[in-house]
């Protein structure tokens, strides 16, 4: 599952955080990360 870093917006997978100390970015060392949704829009009727 790809995540994304919100202070330099590097898409990072979920393999790459497991070999560093703790989930951080690999380019910037930042631990916000956020994970990234897929563009599909679900449209729901109303009951």
């Amino acid at each position: 599952m790809p995540y994304m870093c919100t202070k330099c917006g590097h898409i990072v997978k979920i393999e790459e955080t497991e070999r560093l100390l703790g989930v951080r970015c690999p380019k910037c060392n930042c631990r916000i990360l956020i994970k990234v949704r897929p563009p599909i829009i679900k449209k729901v009727d109303a009951v």
